[in-house]
């Protein structure tokens, strides 16, 4: 059944040989000058070689081809045609002619419009750079010195300053006012150096900004340091007071001597007997 299949096969792949072959050598290759000469006009050479040619014998027109396809026997519209307009696509005047032009111009102009989209998009950039407050921490001047000036402002948080701070001195600086003032001060502070990061303003008035939260950071930390020394003292002071406390009020003396001198080396002695 497979080979008579494939005989089949064979049999129709042969006779269409046959029959291509067949057919080919039948073909007539037409070289026909009339057909190349409307080719030459439309696209490739020059506007004319209009075919079939005229003829003339003794003044009169003898060729019945040119009267057909030109003369007074063809229609109206070929004779409009011969003696019309350069109509090529690809003439000196041509659309296809006037749309290269019109393409190369636009290459131009496409050209230049980029070069300027190039310019302004450099200059976008630069612009954002200079402004943007999400590109404010890679600022040079910000990573060199205000970054390490400004870190206490930036990374301040309560807690972390009362832990470096001794009961006593919490307990004293509470009651004095001070650690709440000193508290609301850095805020203040870390508020605006957080602000003047994320606002978008040119790099001359962020800088300016850092340079003032670092003078006003130096002078209140100065008033901070000041503070503390002085509740230091005062604790000290306490310590001593409470240490060498005079005796209460209720304590009953005698005072013997007859006159102020004496009542004033009694004072002395009993000071120095208590301290």
């Amino acid at each position: 059944m497979k080979r008579n299949y494939m005989k089949k096969q064979l049999f129709f792949l042969l006779m269409t040989l046959s029959l291509t072959k067949a057919f080919a050598q039948g073909f007539i290759v037409i070289d026909d000058p009339h057909i190349k000469a409307q080719q030459d006009r439309m696209v490739l050479t020059s506007w004319g070689n209009f075919l079939p040619k005229p003829r003339y014998f003794l003044g009169v027109q003898t060729s019945i081809h040119f009267m057909r396809t030109w003369g007074w026997l063809a229609p109206s519209q070929n004779g409009a045609y011969r003696k019309g307009k350069d109509i090529r696509p690809l003439g000196p005047t041509g659309e296809q002619t006037q749309r290269m032009l019109l393409n190369a111009a636009l290459l131009e102009t496409s050209e230049v419009y980029r070069e300027y989209t190039d310019s302004i998009r450099q200059t976008a950039i630069k612009e954002m750079t200079y402004y943007s407050g999400s590109l404010s921490e890679s600022d040079p001047l910000w990573r060199l010195y205000y970054k390490s000036e400004l870190k206490d402002v930036r990374n301040f948080n309560p807690e972390s300053m009362e832990n470096a701070l001794s009961e006593e001195e919490i307990t004293y600086l509470s009651q004095t006012g001070i650690l709440n003032w000193f508290s609301e001060q850095m805020g203040i502070l870390q508020q605006r150096l957080e602000a003047a990061f994320t606002t978008n303003m040119d790099r001359g008035s962020r800088v300016l900004t850092y340079h003032r939260i670092l003078l006003e950071y130096r002078q209140l930390r100065s008033k901070w340091d000041h503070h503390l020394i002085w509740a230091n003292r005062m604790l000290a002071f306490r310590k001593n007071a409470d240490r060498n406390s005079i005796p209460s009020s209720d304590v009953e003396y005698s005072w013997k001597a007859s006159n102020d001198a004496d009542r004033m080396h009694e004072i002395i002695r009993r000071a120095k007997t208590n301290y």
